[in-house]
C-alpha cells in the first residue's frame, strides 16, 4: 500500500527530532507543517475508527443475537 506523500514528509520532520535538532528545525516552511498535520489528522481518524470497530465486534461477540455468532 502506498501512502500520501504528506507522510513521507512527515517522517522526515520525526527523523530531525530524533537525530536530536533543536525544535525550532525540526519543520522547513509552512508546507512541511501542513504535511506533518495531514500525517497527524489522518492517523487519529483511523485509530478513533479501529477503536469504534474494536468496541462493535466487542458488542457483536457478547450479543444474544444468534446471527452475530
Amino acid at each position: 500500500m502506498e501512502l500520501p506523500e504528506y507522510f513521507d514528509t512527515a517522517n522526515k520532520i520525526i527523523e530531525r527530532a530524533h537525530r536530536g535538532l533543536p525544535h525550532d528545525r525540526w519543520m522547513i516552511g509552512n508546507k512541511e507543517m501542513e504535511h506533518f498535520l495531514k500525517a497527524y489528522m489522518d492517523l487519529l481518524d483511523i485509530c478513533n475508527k479501529m477503536n469504534t470497530d474494536i468496541i462493535q465486534r466487542g458488542t457483536d461477540s457478547m450479543s444474544t443475537d444468534p446471527n452475530n455468532t
